[in-house]
């Protein structure tokens, strides 16, 4: 390879500049994207110069801008192109067309998101204590040997459990989180409030899936939104099964099949009820007038109507149907407990049912009734009731009571229709009963046939037998199976002959080539449309009805759904619809839900609450501190004082100390919910465990942290007598300091004063209550006596108590916790003696006091002391004014728990002239705050657990049925926990805050976490987006966002992208990768590509030689833009127009860059070269030049093809440039300027333009060239250079020519002497020969007959298409000559010319090489070149 030319080079032109490519084919717009720079991507598009290169796609993928921005999640880049195409006229059509287009492995843009949870090998397992995600290792990874290369390591590597990932990832005991309804709704089946169609999916509420009736005792459990299981729609009614058991339906009531008692109209799901109200159920059926329903108990259910007996029973009450009609239904459930299901005592797996009958299966008999017209498996011993379906009447015999057909293989499941029955088994056979026969169908096909080629090595996942998931059946003439692997197929029964039966064929409907389009669930209708859904979520529909739909919508605004529209037998997808995992559709295909789960929000690792601490600091045996509160806020480390806390599921909450790995061994029983086994996959057990569980409270010791061992060290230490002297004196202000309102004295104590607080008093002791209450100042117990004077607030012992003991009681009283000074190492430092006496008078005050019933119970002790809520202190509290109301609080309590009232209520503050501090009376302005927010702030002050906190705004939630104003509500409470620097409130507030994450509100919480400075929920705000990016990326609120605030979503987008590496995080250091991260490109390398694109090349592609390490092979066939045209149906020569584009524009630049001699088709100088006798082909492929692409791809073509050294000219040759087409300058007033001039210019085309020809039909049909290999053009391209080499290169003319017809430049006048050529004016590969003026024919005639010859070697097989097509038009001149003459026989001039000229086009259009086939009057005498 030669190395780059060192000749001086011409400074290129600014719109050159811009509009070239890299070696990749990328353009500066694929550049500026992939380097992440929003601010040039602004600038260039604000360029008109660089509209062409809005569609460019790059060579090497075939990726346009938009491909770019959704592969490296480039959000900036995003609104920067939006708001560039808003400005435009069509800016939608621009946007589409880039939604739209394919690369080279088919992959549309918003196909690379790669979002799916389920292709992570690190999961975020919660947000620590540091607002950082912590990972978990999805998977376990098995020890390896030392020999990489080994046997056993590569045997393990293939048994490595993220390769077996199911595609589905359903779960009966998880369900789907929320079910959006679409289509026909004029039966009021949607159950969305109204009549109206919904074109769109719209999300059914939560509320109305909550019963009445239901005692819900918390927030959470008002809040808590339902699983669903089930959803089946008819043409009148739906029905849901909830994850708890509970049937709901709307709909239609006539004919009871509502089941609410009566025939009334449900707009809104209503539940049924059934007569044990504590029944469950798990499966259900419906059809267009019954249901059917399985409960938990093994009991059937039935209701609806009954004129056939397929409720199972016989009705014997006749009810009115539409007021004049009287008909046999059921309005409310009944249970099916007649006929063989009496013997039954097998659990039931399912029922099934059709319009005319029922069934239940086990897993070894099947139970049938209703009509029977062969579909039962059952004998017709009569055939007395007609029964039309689809025209055709069935003759068949009502079973009035259930009756057993057994089944000697184990049944899988079970589906039916009217005319038949399917039946699945363990071992994957399909059994029918249909027309009165019991048919066992052939086995599924594999991927590939195992009896041929029996000796080659095949995949097993191509070789293993199906194994079929489910079958969706409304009619025999549809069926449709969908296969574990993810593919669906689909057979008919359209015969009743036995052996036709036995010898179905299937065929593949869907077959998945791509991981993420593997089906996971479908459904059908009557004509065999099918809906299916993917695994990356995406709902897709195909429409097979003869007609497309045009039934108007209620509003009578559109037709629906959209894709009903679409072509017939096309799947289209269904838009605004992501993590499906379910689809329902009704018998007509007019009426759809989908089953969708939503993410699970990240657990938050919170900060124990310090209420047990605290309320240490108030006890006497603690040592005052004015700034203890604020010292605590600047200790970061709290690892050993956090929890793993969910709000909604609190049985997921885990203490620290426990890792959380645990839950990879706790569902075991779960693992038959997929393929596997989920105890190995955290991500797939986390999941399933959040709901698989009962939801019980846990214990408070999660929550809570328990008093520090330090401090019960300095509280034993401080039981000295010298500690008690010098802290308890009458001199001592340890009382003020913590705002203490009471004092203890004991007889024969003089100067002894223990401080405590009245309130903390009076909430902890019966006895305490009882002296207030009676005004009784004595109390006596076990020969203790003592008074409590209310004027002095002393509590005085008239007996002798030990001092310690009264320190360790008011200590318990203080944190319900027993300083045992009598056990333990403290013991030593006393006599035994006084111990026993310290620890007798300890419970001799418990029982007084009456404390000890509820000794060290937490939940009572929390209790106790939340209940000074209501009992507001009239003297030594807080009085705090709110806007709409005031409260007083604890002063004392709120300067223990909070840094802000510890500030704020301190000495300073204090009236002057007051005698006594403790009882002044103190007020706090706080008039931005209502009192239902200030009930929050007390309730966490005085020690409320987090999972309770928010209780008391029960009412407000139960109001509104709204879980939006609850979010409002924690927003609010976010700013207010911030401004009083409550930051444990504020994280349990982000906490809540993330429970209630939707797709339309989570761009808003996302701008408040950043405004309030919610790092927590700002982290789990991304988790979200980053799982929904496939819809938010649409929403027009992401356009309004902050650059900054984007680009910080943009960061935690490719974090995420990297935790799909196993290698991301260092085992040993658990740091992460940096080097890594995906889409990390170095800002500037834009600026350096347009300064020097060959240095910018090497980056990529050069060796240390400065060589080009290999030679790019272009395919530029995604370079093509699509036709402004309506696209033409194919002709009968469609096979005519096969080759490889490539291979051809390959040869075409090589032949005319090196042969200037011969003609002047190509143009070269120092920089480039530029083709310009190529024009638009009207034909599949659109076969253009580098003037044609555009502006800026002709100029990025020109310069790659230097770059690339594809030409390998030996020679530069500095020439002048051609005259530009007059199709890529505008002129002021909006034409065209035509850069060529001469007599010949207004007879010829202008590049690029598009000239009408007629091309004729014919029978006549060649076969294809050969197609050569890469290798093979390469060896043809270098046998070229190496030709070329030996010719001399002729200095080209320096005025602009004109162009000719065939877009081939006009010689100068001394080369009008050298022989003909018979190539180089010839028409391009594939293009029509365009019809020009008879006046101007004998003058381009002429003028092609002075073109020079060159010689050309012939391949054998252009010499063999010429002598086919030679012969081809002689026996075709002669037959249109005679058709034209109207003689047999009779030929004449004109004729031969017309016929000549017509037979030429056409072969010109078909892009054939021929032999001449006209007279000297023929246009376009020189057959044209061969591909």
């Amino acid at each position: 390879m030669r190395k780059r030319s060192n000749a001086t080079k011409s400074t290129p032109d600014p719109q050159y500049q811009l509009s070239k490519r890299d070696v990749m084919g990328r353009t500066v717009l694929h550049l500026a994207i992939l380097c992440n720079e929003p601010d040039t991507l602004r600038s260039l598009l604000a360029n008109p110069e660089l509209k062409d290169l809005l569609m460019a796609v790059d060579y090497e993928n075939g990726w346009n801008i938009l491909h770019y921005i959704y592969f490296y999640k480039r959000v900036q880049c995003l609104n920067v192109l939006m708001e560039h195409l808003d400005s435009k006229p069509l800016s939608h059509s621009i946007f589409m067309d880039l939604l739209k287009t394919k690369d080279r492995g088919r992959h549309a843009p918003l196909s690379l998101l790669a979002n799916d949870i389920k292709d992570l090998a690190w999961v975020p397992s919660y947000i620590n204590e540091k607002n950082e995600y912590h990972l978990v290792q999805r998977f376990d990874t098995p020890k390896r040997s030392e020999d990489s290369d080994s046997v056993e390591n590569k045997v393990a590597e293939s048994k490595l459990p993220h390769r077996l990932i199911p595609h589905d990832w359903w779960s009966d005991s998880r369900g789907a989180s929320d079910i959006y309804v679409f289509g026909a709704n004029v039966n009021n089946n949607l159950g969305v409030g109204d009549s109206t169609d919904r074109i769109t999916p719209s999300h059914l509420l939560h509320f109305e899936f909550k019963d009445e009736t239901d005692k819900l005792s918390s927030l959470r459990e008002i809040l808590r939104s339902p699983r669903y299981k089930i959803m089946r729609i008819s043409k009148y009614h739906s029905v849901i099964l909830t994850n708890d058991g509970r049937i709901y339906t709307c709909g239609v009531g006539s004919r009871g099949r509502l089941g609410h008692g009566n025939s009334s109209n449900m707009f809104r799901f209503k539940r049924v009820q059934f007569p044990d109200p504590l029944e469950r159920f798990k499966d259900i059926a419906v059809t267009n007038n019954h249901n059917l329903a399985l409960s938990v108990e093994n009991d059937i259910y039935s209701w609806g109507h009954n004129n056939l007996n397929q409720l199972g029973f016989t009705s014997t009450v006749s009810n009115t149907f539409r007021k004049t009609t009287t008909d046999v239904y059921e309005n409310t459930p009944k249970i099916v407990a007649a006929g063989d299901l009496r013997k039954n005592h097998s659990p039931f797996l399912g029922v099934a049912i059709s319009k005319v009958h029922s069934l239940a299966y086990t897993s070894n008999s099947v139970y049938f009734w209703g009509l029977n017209i062969g579909q039962m498996g059952l004998e017709l011993t009569e055939t007395s009731v007609d029964h039309t379906i689809n025209g055709i009447v069935y003759k068949g015999q009502i079973v009035s009571q259930p009756r057993e057909v057994s089944f000697r293989d184990k049944i899988k499941f079970v589906v039916t229709c009217e005319t038949c029955t399917c039946i699945v088994t363990e071992s994957n056979d399909i059994h029918i009963y249909y027309m009165g026969q019991r048919v066992k169908l052939p086995k599924l096909p594999t991927r590939v046939d195992t009896a041929s080629q029996f000796d080659s090595f095949k995949p097993s996942k191509l070789t293993s037998p199906a194994v079929i998931k489910k079958i969706a059946m409304k009619s025999h003439e549809n069926v449709h199976i969908l296969l574990e692997n993810g593919n669906v197929m689909s057979f008919q029964l359209g015969s009743t002959d036995l052996k036709t039966l036995r010898g179905t064929k299937y065929s593949f409907l869907w077959l998945a080539h791509d991981i993420d389009m593997y089906a996971v669930d479908i459904d059908n209708s009557y004509d065999g449309s099918v809906i299916v859904s993917t695994r990356n979520g995406s709902v897709f529909a195909k429409c097979n009805q003869s007609t497309t739909l045009v039934r108007k919508s209620s509003t009578g605004s559109s037709t629906l759904p959209a894709f009903q529209a679409s072509t017939k037998n096309k799947f289209r997808k269904i838009e605004n619809i992501n993590r499906a995992l379910k689809v329902v559709c009704d018998d007509s295909f007019s009426s759809f839900a989908v089953l969708r789960d939503e993410i699970d929000p990240i657990p938050f690792k919170l900060q124990k609450n310090e209420f047990r601490n605290d309320m240490a600091y108030l006890s006497p045996l603690s040592y005052p501190s004015a700034y203890r509160k604020q010292d605590e806020m600047l200790y970061n480390d709290h690892y050993e004082s956090c929890y793993i806390a969910n709000f909604m599921h609190p049985h997921l909450m885990v203490e620290s100390s426990v890792s959380t790995h645990v839950l990879k061994s706790t569902l075991n029983h779960e693992s038959s919910d997929s393929v596997v086994d989920t105890s190995k996959d955290f991500l797939r057990s986390s999941q399933v465990l959040r709901f698989s569980r009962e939801i019980k409270k846990p214990s408070l010791r999660v929550m809570y942290l328990d008093l520090a061992d330090s401090d019960l060290s300095i509280q034993l230490d401080s039981l000295s007598p010298k500690f008690v002297a010098n802290q308890f004196s009458q001199t001592s202000d340890n009382g003020d300091r913590k705002f203490c309102d009471c004092f203890v004295t004991i007889v024969n104590r003089e100067g002894l004063r223990i401080p405590f607080h009245f309130e903390i008093m009076r909430s902890r002791s019966r006895l305490f209550r009882q002296i207030l209450d009676e005004n009784d100042i004595y109390f006596v117990h076990d020969g203790m006596k003592g008074r409590f004077d209310q004027n002095t607030r002393e509590l005085h012992f008239e007996t002798d108590v030990n001092e310690f003991s009264v320190l360790i009681w008011l200590h318990y009283v203080y944190t319900n916790h027993v300083v045992e000074l009598w056990a333990g190492e403290a013991s030593k430092s006393h006599d035994d003696t006084v111990l026993k006496l310290i620890k007798n008078d300890f419970h001799k005050l418990v029982a007084a006091f009456k404390m000890d019933q509820f000794h060290c119970n937490d939940e009572q002790y929390l209790s106790e002391i939340q209940s000074m809520m209501n009992n507001q202190a009239e003297i030594g509290g807080t009085q705090i004014i709110l806007s709409n109301h005031a409260v007083i609080s604890s002063t004392a309590l709120l300067v223990a728990r909070t840094a802000f009232f510890e500030t704020t209520l301190s000495g300073r503050w204090l009236l002057d002239g007051l005698p006594d501090k403790s009882l002044q009376k103190r007020i706090i302005d706080l008039d931005y705050i209502l009192l239902e927010q200030a009930e929050v702030v007390l309730r966490h002050v005085h020690g409320c657990n987090d999972l309770d906190i928010f209780n008391s705004v029960k009412t407000v939630v139960e109001t509104s049925k709204d879980p939006e104003d609850f979010v409002l509500f924690l927003l609010d409470m976010i700013e207010i926990s911030d401004e009083l620097l409550l930051l444990q409130l504020k994280h349990v507030c982000e906490l809540a805050v993330s429970e209630f994450f939707t797709l339309n509100n989570v761009l808003i919480l996302l701008v408040y976490s950043d405004q309030y400075n919610a790092q927590k929920l700002f982290k789990a705000c991304c988790w979200y987006i980053y799982n929904n990016l496939d819809i938010l990326l649409f929403d027009s609120l992401l356009r309004e966002l902050d650059s900054q605030l984007v680009t910080q979503v943009e960061n935690e987008m490719r974090f995420f992208d990297n935790c799909k590496h196993r290698d991301f995080v260092l085992k040993h250091t658990r740091n992460f990768q940096v080097n890594s991260l995906m889409g990390c490109a170095i800002r500037g390398e834009v600026n350096q590509f347009l300064e020097n694109s060959n240095s910018f090349n090497e980056i990529y592609m050069s060796d240390r030689k400065g060589f080009l390490s290999f030679q790019l092979l272009v395919d530029l066939r995604q370079e093509m833009l699509p036709s402004k045209e309506p696209r033409k149906k194919l002709n009968a020569r469609r096979s005519s127009r096969k080759g490889s584009f490539d291979t051809a524009f390959k040869n075409f630049a090589i032949s005319r860059a090196t042969k200037s001699e011969d003609s002047d088709i190509a143009v070269v100088d120092e920089e480039e070269f530029e083709i310009v006798s190529h024009r638009k082909r009207k034909d599949k492929y659109k076969v253009i030049s580098l003037e044609e692409l555009s502006p800026s791809s002709s100029k990025s073509l020109k310069e790659d093809a230097k770059t690339w050294q594809v030409d390998k000219v030996t020679e530069t040759v500095s020439v002048p440039s051609p005259p530009q087409s007059s199709s890529l300058y505008v002129g002021a007033e909006g034409s065209s300027r035509n850069a060529s001039s001469g007599s010949l210019a207004s007879i010829s085309p202008a590049l690029g333009e598009s000239i009408e020809t007629v091309k004729k039909q014919t029978k006549i049909k060649f076969s294809s060239a050969l197609k050569l290999s890469q290798k093979q053009r390469k060896k043809l391209a270098e046998a070229k250079d190496r030709e070329s080499q030996t010719v001399e290169t002729a200095k080209p003319s320096t005025r602009d020519t004109p162009k000719t017809p065939w877009k081939v430049n006009v010689p100068s006048s001394s080369e009008t002497s050298a022989a003909p050529s018979n190539l180089t004016n010839m028409p391009i590969l594939g293009q029509a020969l365009p019809v020009q003026p008879k006046a101007r024919q004998q003058d381009n005639t002429k003028w092609t007959d002075r073109v020079v010859a060159a010689p050309i070697k012939k391949t054998l097989q252009e010499v063999q298409q010429e002598e086919e097509f030679a012969k081809w038009w002689e026996e075709e001149s002669k037959r249109v000559q005679m058709e034209m003459s109207g003689t047999p026989g009779s030929w004449n001039g004109s004729t031969i010319a017309r016929s000549s000229q017509e037979g030429n086009s056409t072969n010109h259009s078909m892009g054939r090489r021929g032999g001449r086939g006209g007279g000297k009057g023929r246009r376009g005498g020189r057959p044209p070149q061969s591909s």
